[in-house]
C-alpha cells in the first residue's frame, strides 16, 4: 500500500517543479539580446571636433624659451574636456636680496582673467622673508602682462601661484630685471 501513495506524491511533484521557472521581475520591454544583435555592424561614426582653441591657437600666445636668469617658472594647461588640469612649477634659482625682478605673464583665451601671486617657496619661510613690490596681480588675458619692482628681502626661493578660471594656458616667468624675457 505504501507503493501507490508513492507514486501520485512523486506524480504531483514533478508537476509541481515543472512550474517553477518563474518569470516574475522580467521586463518584457527589454529582449535579451538575440546573437546577431551582439555583433554591431560598423557603422561610420563623426569623430569628435578639438575645440576652437585646439584648431586654430592664438599665434600671439608663445611660452618663451627658458632663459638662465629665471628665478621660478610656472605653465598652466587646462584646455581639455575630462582632464584635470596640469600645472608646472620650476623654482629654478633663488631671488637674490636687493636685486630687482619682472614678472611677466601670458593666458589664453584672450577674454579670460588670470590672478598671480607670489610667495616664498614650500619651507623657506624661515627666517622670515619679505616679497616687496606688486606680489598679486590680476589681469584680463587681453594681452601678455608685466610686473616690474619686485625684491627680496632675503636669498630665497619664490614661487608663483595662479587662479585661472576660464583660462586654458598660462605661463609666468620672475626673472632678474637685466633679463629680455
Amino acid at each position: 500500500m505504501r507503493r501507490p501513495l508513492l507514486a501520485p506524491i512523486a506524480l504531483a511533484l514533478v508537476l509541481g517543479l515543472s512550474g517553477c521557472i518563474s518569470t516574475t521581475g522580467v521586463d518584457d520591454a527589454a529582449p535579451s539580446p538575440s546573437p546577431s544583435a551582439s555583433v554591431p555592424s560598423p557603422s561610420p561614426t563623426p569623430t569628435p571636433s578639438p575645440s576652437p582653441s585646439a584648431e586654430e591657437p592664438d599665434p600671439s600666445y608663445r611660452v618663451p624659451d627658458e632663459n638662465p636668469l629665471e628665478a621660478t617658472r610656472l605653465v598652466f594647461d587646462a584646455d581639455a574636456v575630462g582632464v584635470e588640469p596640469r600645472t608646472e612649477l620650476n623654482v629654478a634659482a633663488s631671488a637674490v636680496r636687493d636685486q630687482e625682478y619682472t614678472l611677466d605673464f601670458d593666458c589664453i583665451p584672450r577674454d579670460a582673467t588670470i590672478t598671480l601671486s607670489l610667495s616664498p617657496a614650500a619651507g623657506e619661510d624661515d627666517p622670515p622673508v619679505t616679497i616687496k613690490g606688486p606680489i598679486t596681480v590680476t589681469q584680463g588675458c587681453g594681452a601678455p602682462g608685466r610686473v616690474t619692482g619686485i625684491t627680496v628681502s632675503r636669498m630665497v626661493g619664490v614661487q608663483i601661484a595662479a587662479i585661472a578660471d576660464g583660462v586654458d594656458h598660462a605661463w609666468a616667468v620672475l626673472h632678474a630685471a637685466e633679463s629680455t624675457g
